[in-house]
């Protein structure tokens, strides 16, 4: 009897049983339809960045950069010239505030027209100074309304004395700003690709 009930025992240990919902938690975490008895951040950041069942077709299974790679279509050698580590050293840096400001506006999920079209805080999505429909947090830099460019050109000037601060490379000095401003205009790259500095000759121009 003593043998049965203790392999009785050892068999209910193996067995997983789901977490169920308790009417006074206040936060729950959940994984894939299932709640999480513990905040493991290793299974979370795993889950997140890096699942090992991914299936081509169902974006749920998809990683994180997976997900905005298809988003934004940029290539597998282009995410190679990100500097991820750097760009999270630089992220950290910021207020918590700014932080989260600033991952709404690289995913376009900010105040701007389409989101409050789409909200129904408005009927409308149209720009406040230009008056374009559909505006997004790209259309927010691409303005072309005077008072829209008047703020772009200083915070252009901005970056330009910071490079120069830091005595970046002439060359790469003027690429980046002569970049961004076709970018901008939706010019054409007057720059010769060949000449110009890796990242900058294939990596997204946009992100958000």
């Amino acid at each position: 009897m003593d043998i049965d009930a203790g392999l009785h025992r050892e068999a209910h240990k193996q067995e997983k049983t789901d977490n169920i919902p308790l009417p006074n938690e206040r936060t729950t975490v959940w994984l894939d339809n299932k709640k999480l008895a513990h905040f493991d951040k290793h299974e979370l950041y795993s889950a997140v960045h890096g699942r090992a069942y991914a299936h081509p077709t169902d974006k749920q299974t998809w990683s994180c950069l997976k997900f905005w790679q298809n988003r934004e279509q940029l290539t597998d050698r282009a995410l190679t010239n990100i500097h991820w580590h750097a760009l999270g050293k630089a992220f950290r840096k910021y207020p918590n505030g700014k932080q989260r400001w600033l991952v709404k506006h690289e995913t376009g999920q900010c105040g701007v027209g389409r989101m409050h079209l789409r909200r129904k805080y408005q009927d409308h999505s149209q720009c406040p100074r230009c008056g374009q429909t559909d505006e997004t947090t790209q259309h927010i830099l691409q303005c072309q309304a005077t008072s829209a460019t008047t703020e772009w050109n200083i915070r252009i000037t901005s970056l330009s004395n910071w490079l120069t601060k830091y005595r970046t490379n002439t060359f790469l000095h003027t690429a980046i700003l002569q970049r961004l401003q076709e970018w901008r205009t939706s010019g054409i790259l007057r720059i010769p690709l060949s000449r110009l500095p890796l990242p900058l000759s294939f990596s997204g121009w946009w992100s958000g």
